[in-house]
């Protein structure tokens, strides 16, 4: 039988400071009862893409984190992905049992467990841990995603075809959301989208990816003014890059590149988490553990908008050795981990898409590494990108003191996969 993790972060009647998400003031936190959870109002925390913003589905894993309830987070009583992956929506979950009229009765406690389906069970979300690391605010969870579905298909594009209708299912959640907090005079608000893709725009090896973006968060943009009325409730966009990298670093070094345009936000890689041996889905148990590094990098973000992760910002050869200068997030020590990530083939770097022509990799000081060539001359330096290794990783980490309330390790910063160009 599988083992079930039982985690329950806060004892009811706390007294704390709503401060997450740019809350107000000192109220007991979390409250006693739903109800008074409910009438505090929403942060609504939206997780929208591929298959990956449903959690795992693999069947030896799907239970090694359920029953996980937290008394300061919300979900439709239709569950956390109530759409699950289907690409039309019933607003049969979407919180529409108001029983004896009571708009409260529309949602529960964020409790994800396995939602059966004729074809597969879901595990947790990275909803969980994104909570769990939000713990002085009240929050409201939905997630959506379609599976193999590119960053164009999933935008709403005028409505046409199947591309509107899955924009639209994710939209209905939010419209959803809004008449049952106008039912109880409760205000709403939308501070976060989560988007979990990347991989099916990496297989096509896109590279339009900073235009399909635009276009992406102009659809959201409009939504959400439509809905909430409000231009400051147009939500931050935060992303994660892929597993796959198996396009030369194309579509995560568009990530990386347009960070700080139209509120969108990096977060980082995900190679450090552990997958379902496929290359792209994460156990059941690393969605909680991807869903607490996020939740960490938005506390990071609402402190300082200026917030960006670990990545290469310059790169200058003088005869056969790079020198990389990072962005380094948090100041701390880089070093390069071999024990949460195997030892990578020069830590995870690579030259034109070939190890061999590495002979050293050094780190230097907190925003400096150096890579020695064995043959000197111009090249494009890959690092956690490869062309033959669908999900290559890298080794280089900072050393981000804050820790998983899960299990104690450390929510370091790991070096971005990216594609750097070296005159």
């Amino acid at each position: 039988m599988p083992n079930k993790i039982l985690f329950r972060p806060l004892t009811r009647g706390i007294t704390r400071g709503v401060v997450g998400f740019g809350g107000g003031g000192a109220v007991p936190f979390p409250p006693a009862t739903k109800e008074e959870l409910f009438d505090l109002g929403a942060r609504m925390v939206m997780v929208y893409g591929q298959s990956l913003s449903l959690g795992s589905t693999g069947a030896s894993d799907v239970e090694t984190t359920v029953s996980t309830e937290v008394d300061h987070a919300l979900m439709f009583n239709g569950g956390t992905r109530p759409h699950n992956d289907d690409l039309s929506v019933s607003t049969g979950n979407l919180g529409s049992t108001m029983l004896n009229g009571d708009p409260t009765s529309g949602f529960v406690y964020l409790a994800e467990s396995v939602t059966p389906r004729a074809d597969k069970n879901f595990g947790e979300t990275i909803s969980t841990g994104i909570a769990v690391q939000n713990a002085t605010t009240p929050l409201f969870f939905v997630n959506h995603g379609i599976g193999a579905q590119t960053l164009s298909q999933l935008s709403y594009q005028g409505g046409v075809g199947n591309s509107g209708q899955i924009f639209a299912s994710q939209a209905i959640a939010l419209q959803r959301a809004k008449e049952i907090y106008d039912a109880r005079g409760v205000a709403i608000s939308w501070p976060w989208l989560v988007l979990a893709q990347g991989e099916a725009d990496v297989s096509g090896s896109n590279t339009s990816y900073d235009t399909d973006l635009s276009a992406f968060i102009a659809d959201v943009n409009k939504f959400s003014l439509a809905a909430l009325g409000d231009v400051v409730a147009q939500p931050k966009i935060l992303q994660y890059q892929p597993l796959q990298s198996n396009d030369l670093g194309v579509v995560a070094t568009a990530m990386i590149d347009y960070q700080g345009t139209n509120n969108y936000y990096l977060a980082g890689p995900c190679y450090q988490y552990d997958d379902v041996g496929d290359g792209t889905h994460l156990t059941s148990e690393s969605y909680r553990r991807l869903g607490e590094y996020l939740g960490h990098k938005m506390k990071q973000i609402e402190a300082d908008s200026e917030w960006r992760p670990l990545y290469i910002t310059s790169a200058v050869r003088s005869g056969a050795v790079i020198t990389l200068t990072y962005n380094n997030p948090t100041g701390s020590a880089l070093v390069f981990d071999t024990t949460r990530i195997a030892a990578q083939d020069n830590q995870g770097f690579e030259i034109g898409g070939n190890s061999v022509n590495i002979s050293d990799v050094s780190i230097i000081n907190n925003t400096t590494v150096e890579v020695t060539m064995a043959t000197p001359g111009p090249c494009t330096l890959l690092y956690g990108v490869s062309t033959s290794t669908l999900d290559k990783r890298g080794n280089l980490r900072d050393s981000e003191s804050a820790v998983s309330a899960y299990n104690g390790e450390e929510l370091s910063n790991w070096a971005c996969k990216q594609s750097v160009v070296v005159a």
